[in-house]
């Protein structure tokens, strides 16, 4: 999910700065992160995961690894493009 939310962020921010690296709309990227996040409980449920029975420390584990997918595939992509 945060490889996915990572190239949406990309595609969705706007076109980068070349100065700066820096898109116009990249809160739109930190909402995508957050609807991502949130998103994957639902497929968990599609999936048949018991996500009754994850607890706190699973829930934050798989927020994080949501969150350092998508930052590490937004910033490749940010940085591959700004020349």
């Amino acid at each position: 999910m945060g490889i996915l939310v990572g190239g949406l962020s990309f595609y969705l921010s706007g076109t980068p700065d070349p100065a700066s690296g820096l898109q116009e709309n990249a809160i739109i990227g930190i909402l995508l992160l957050m609807a991502g996040v949130v998103f994957q409980k639902h497929i968990f449920m599609l999936i048949r995961i018991d996500h009754m029975a994850l607890t706190g420390k699973d829930w934050f584990y798989q927020s994080f690894m949501t969150f350092a997918l998508w930052f590490m595939t937004w910033t490749i992509l940010l940085t591959t493009t700004v020349l």
